[in-house]
């Protein structure tokens, strides 16, 4: 809407998929509007008045490519050297020879915006600058998943009370310090769209926050002590070993044992000296801190699935502290 508001035609012009493909049928159109350059008076007017920006009046030249056949040309133009004429199949001229090879540009820069769109994992080197990237892998040599549930904010009950109370107001999001909560789209299904879920991409929820309970105006999100609030269980970490770079590359990691507040994900031993993550899901809490730190790509090594009645976690057991007593050394 923003797009169009402002520049008219341009997504329609430069990145519509659909017109990328009409853009290859119509190198086989027999009629096209062209510009006779002798009778051209250079007055501009048809440029002005295209929706589609295809006119290029200095140069006499249509991008039929992106031409949407509207004719405000033809009838704008005071002398007439704007019409639609028939191209002969077998004949060609230095006007129908620069016509292709414009279109072919035109045609290929949105073909290459949809097919990068569709082969972007494919198009993620795993070197650069000579070198490898540890934690790339390729999506065809990763363990497929799917999250069953997106979580709802802390203090939100559950993902059916949640949707029913929220407004949207979009409250807790501003005020979320992470940035973990994002507005939905169809992460809630229809329902719930513009309500704030858990975006473990953009952020994790702090252990020590209550914010978005705080602002929360319908009660949507219910208020809680920081203890009550340590203790809710939004979804439960879910480890995928076959993903894990200490599995398939045989290297030390250990990120997102590292960022977990309850150590629910701990390290465990492995093979050759290497340790791997382990998930004790009594005592995770959902927060997203071990997705959040997971630097595998494009799948995780490790995620976050969310329950649909959020549940009590156990405390993370206290260890005593070793205390050691003071040698008269400063350091």
């Amino acid at each position: 809407m923003l797009l169009s508001f402002f520049k008219g035609r341009l997504y329609c012009n430069s990145i519509c998929p659909v017109g990328a493909i009409l853009s290859i049928f119509s190198r086989f159109s027999i009629f096209k509007i062209r510009i006779k350059k002798e009778n051209c008076i250079q007055c501009g007017k048809c440029e002005i008045i295209c929706k589609s920006g295809c006119i290029d009046y200095k140069n006499s030249f249509v991008d039929n490519a992106r031409c949407v056949s509207c004719f405000n040309c033809i009838s704008l133009c005071p002398n007439g050297s704007i019409s639609l004429s028939k191209i002969p199949l077998y004949k060609k001229n230095k006007q129908s020879d620069s016509d292709n090879k414009s279109r072919d540009g035109a045609a290929i820069s949105r073909l290459s915006f949809l097919a990068g769109i569709i082969f972007m994992p494919r198009l993620l080197s795993p070197e650069e600058n000579g070198k490898k990237i540890l934690y790339y892998q390729e999506p065809l040599k990763q363990k497929q998943y799917k999250r069953l549930q997106f979580s709802s904010p802390p203090g939100s009950v559950s993902i059916d009370l949640f949707n029913s109370r929220c407004t949207a107001c979009s409250l807790c999001i501003s005020a979320c310090p992470t940035s973990v909560l994002q507005p939905a789209v169809m992460q809630y299904g229809l329902h719930g769209i513009m309500q704030p879920y858990m975006d473990f991409n953009a952020g994790f929820c702090n252990y020590d926050c209550t914010v978005c309970g705080d602002i929360c105006p319908a009660d949507a999100i219910q208020k809680h002590t920081l203890d009550d609030k340590r203790k809710i269980q939004t979804g439960k970490s879910v480890f995928i070993i076959e993903n894990c770079v200490t599995y398939t590359n045989g290297t030390d990691c250990g990120a997102c044992s590292e960022h977990c507040p309850t150590k629910a994900v701990h390290m465990v031993p492995f093979k050759k000296g290497l340790v791997i993550p382990e998930v004790n899901t009594e005592i995770c809490t959902g927060c997203g801190a071990c997705e959040f730190a997971c630097p595998v790509r494009p799948l995780k090594a490790i995620y976050v699935d969310g329950n649909q009645k959020h549940l009590s976690a156990k405390l993370p057991e206290v260890k005593e502290k070793v205390t050691v007593k003071d040698s008269g050394f400063p350091f």
